[in-house]
């Protein structure tokens, strides 16, 4: 876990806690479609126009007033601006290198004060202790316990394999078929992958070439070591490092082959990983027919580009679970942010 702050930047796993104490401008429902959160009313207009109204007379969780500079600032942060428009505000893109979809979703509402940020969610940061990289816990594990319920829901993630650009096209492109494996996942993650459910074809062949090393952190150890088995003649070293040490070689490309855990669900959200310049491309990732559909938002164009020169090999979308106290009533996890329905919840006596 990292600091829980509202500002852009390396992947954590402090983001989890972030939707609790900063609000986001609008969420996405079950369709991936915008609804209003801290907005009042949010809009798409034209291609690169978003339309939001704000409510009057909100407040920060330190008791100061949220003001129209608060939300632009937050904007901002996000390379948006804003710009009065009859009751509301239309909000455009200061930046090309992320659709404004993206940007306006990844917008949390923050202030600076007195040294710290504060947000208007229904939770405050209490005490922030760094801790190392989570470690892999069975759901089996926590299932048939009286004073636990599991609470599930469709995964909006996919462990993937993420590949070196300098490798050749058509080696990246033999080696997604390759190691989209049935035989990788039943290693790595067990029964359950739905792509192991809508796959036909038997195993591709691994190319020809020098051995690659996989790079791995944390909890995908396994899913590292199953791919170094499926590479066979062709499997490197497996070296597993924490999540702070693979993003800094992801950046620096000193790697092969990387495990990684991919958004792809919304499909706007593609464009924060492959979309040429993006903050959320670690890899360096460029494929102007890929940035041409993302800006388009062909989100169809967009994954077949892709699927003709592959940044990474998609292997197993897991459902999303969260295990809760047996006595809250009515968990459902959020559509895209896991607990964002938290403030929701309601304990039984």
């Amino acid at each position: 876990m990292e600091k829980v702050d509202p500002v852009p930047g390396s992947p954590s796993f402090s983001s989890w806690a972030q939707n609790w104490v900063f609000e986001p401008l609008a969420r996405f429902d079950a369709r991936g479609e915008f609804v209003p959160a801290f907005a009042s009313r949010v809009e798409m207009r034209q291609r690169g126009q978003i339309y939001i109204e704000l409510p009057r007379e909100r407040r920060f969780n330190d008791g100061s007033l949220i003001s129209v500079e608060d939300v632009e600032q937050s904007l901002r942060a996000n390379g948006l601006r804003l710009a009065a428009a009859n009751a509301g505000f239309v909000v455009r893109a200061l930046d090309s290198k992320v659709p404004i979809e993206v940007a306006f979703a990844r917008t949390l509402v923050f202030a600076m004060r007195e040294g710290r940020f504060v947000g208007s969610g229904p939770f405050i940061v209490a005490e922030e202790v760094p801790s190392p990289d989570p470690e892999g816990t069975s759901l089996e594990f926590f299932e048939n316990m009286d004073r636990l319920k599991v609470v599930r829901g469709p995964g909006r993630q996919t462990d993937s394999i993420i590949f070196n650009p300098a490798l050749p096209k058509k080696e990246r492109a033999m080696l997604a078929r390759a190691i989209d494996s049935d035989s990788v996942r039943e290693l790595a993650f067990g029964p359950g992958c739905p792509e192991a459910l809508n796959r036909a074809a038997a195993d591709s062949p691994v190319p020809p070439g020098r051995p690659l090393d996989v790079l791995g952190w944390g909890s995908m150890d396994r899913f590292a070591l199953a791919v170094r088995r499926r590479m066979a003649d062709r499997g490197g070293n497996a070296d597993i490092e924490p999540s702070t040490e693979v993003v800094k070689r992801l950046q620096q490309r000193q790697f092969d082959l990387a495990t990684t855990r991919i958004l792809v669900w919304p499909s706007s959200m593609a464009a924060l990983a492959w979309r040429t310049g993006s903050p959320g491309n670690l890899i360096g990732y460029s494929n102007p027919a890929v940035d041409a559909a993302l800006d388009a938002g062909d989100w169809a164009a967009a994954q077949a580009a892709l699927h003709d020169d592959p940044p990474a090999a998609f292997v197993c979308t897991h459902d999303r679970y969260a295990v809760v106290d047996a006595r809250i009533k009515n968990p459902t996890l959020g559509p895209y942010d896991l607990l964002e329905t938290l403030p929701d919840w309601e304990v039984e006596p």
